[in-house]
């Protein structure tokens, strides 16, 4: 693991996030998610149970940064390896979050769009719904 990977949680982009949240900067919130903060609350509430995990091994990364992460990529489409460095996390990780975020979006967001009866049992069989 490289050495800068270490230190994710000094120099990761959330400290920034989190001080724009604590002044108030709405605009630059919503600007950089696509999204107000609210919004980012309520999708968080909502995936949390799927996603949570407790492991001995190392630091899992938070939910909220794996939402933050899927969020902006969804938002800019740049490239995995240009986000290791905002998200300091590995591009190999980043697509793996990419995925499983989306992937519980659609489940827990389910009623609110339209979802084709294949991706339906999809789903069921992913998440047991």
């Amino acid at each position: 693991m490289k050495e800068w990977y270490k230190k994710r949680g000094k120099y990761t982009h959330l400290n920034l996030l989190c001080e724009i949240s604590e002044t108030h900067a709405e605009s630059d919130y919503k600007n950089y998610y696509r999204m107000n903060e609210q919004l980012f609350i309520e999708l968080l509430i909502k995936i949390t149970p799927y996603l949570t995990r407790n492991t001995v091994m190392r630091d899992c990364l938070w939910v909220e940064e794996r939402l933050a992460l899927t969020l902006r990529f969804l938002a800019t489409g740049q490239a995995f390896k240009d986000m290791k460095i905002s998200f300091i996390i590995s591009p190999s990780a980043i697509s793996q979050f990419v995925i499983e975020i989306c992937e519980t979006l659609i489940c827990v967001l389910q009623d609110y769009m339209k979802v084709s009866q294949t991706l339906k049992c999809v789903l069921f069989k992913l998440f047991l719904l």
